[in-house]
C-alpha cells in the first residue's frame, strides 16, 4: 500500500525518482509472494484433532482401488496420526482430508528397498561426524503395503531424504504395534527413543 501510494504522490507531484521508488516497491511486491505462516501445520494438527504430523513427501505410486477416498496425483502430503488412522492431506490443498488409512490395514512398511525395523541406538554412541560430500539430490522411497492389494509410495528428496523416510516409517509403525494385540490401547507412540535402519 505504502508503495502505491508513493508512486501515486511522485506521479502527481512530478517527482519521478519517488515514482520509480514506488513503481519498483509495487512490482517487488508483486512478485514475492508472502511468506508461509509458520502455525500453518500446526492449526491443521489442531484441526484433524492430530497426535502427530509428518511430512508424507511426494506420492510416487499410482492409487490403488484398494485405498477409499479421493485418489490424488503426484502431490506432496502430511500424513496425520490420530488414534489408529492416518490421514492423507495433500500439502497446497489443506485442511482437506483426500484419504484414510487404518494401521491395521498396513501390512508393510519399506524404507528404500528394505522392511523397516526399529534399531535401538545407545546414548553413548560416537559424536556425529562432518560428512565430505552431501548428495543434495538424494531420494528415498517409504512404501506402505496395504492389506487386500496395492500400495503407497513417498519419496523423500534432499541430503535428509532417508531420516525423514525413517522417521515417517517409526511413527506409523509405532502406531502399528499399538494397535496390535499385544499393544496398550490409548497409549501414545514413543517415535523419539528409536531410530530406524
Amino acid at each position: 500500500m505504502a508503495c502505491l501510494a508513493a508512486a501515486s504522490l511522485g506521479i502527481w507531484w512530478g517527482a519521478w525518482w519517488l515514482a520509480a521508488m514506488g513503481g519498483l516497491g509495487l512490482a517487488g511486491s508483486l512478485l514475492l509472494r508472502p511468506a508461509p505462516d509458520p502455525d500453518r501445520e500446526r492449526e491443521l494438527q489442531r484441526h484433524h484433532r492430530a497426535d502427530y504430523l509428518l511430512n508424507g513427501g511426494r506420492l510416487c505410486s499410482p492409487w490403488p482401488a484398494a485405498l477409499d477416498g479421493q485418489p490424488v496425483g503426484a502431490a506432496k502430503l502430511y500424513l496425520l496420526l490420530r488414534g489408529q488412522e492416518i490421514l492423507l492431506v495433500p500439502m497446497e490443498e489443506a485442511p482437506a482430508i483426500r484419504a484414510t488409512i487404518r494401521a491395521a490395514e498396513i501390512e508393510d512398511i519399506l524404507v528404500g528397498s528394505e522392511r523397516y525395523r526399529p534399531v535401538y541406538i545407545s546414548e553413548a554412541k560416537d559424536p556425529p561426524v562432518r560428512e565430505q560430500a552431501v548428495d543434495k539430490k538424494a531420494k528415498t522411497v517409504m512404501t506402505l503395503v496395504l492389506a487386500g492389494g496395492g500400495k503407497l509410495q513417498f519419496e523423500y528428496e534432499g541430503a535428509f531424504s532417508k531420516h525423514l523416510a525413517e522417521s515417517a516409517a517409526h511413527a506409523i509403525y509405532s502406531v502399528r504395534k499399538l494397535g496390535a494385540a499385544h499393544g496398550v490401547s490409548g497409549e501414545s507412540p514413543e517415535i523419539f527413543h528409536i531410530v530406524g535402519r
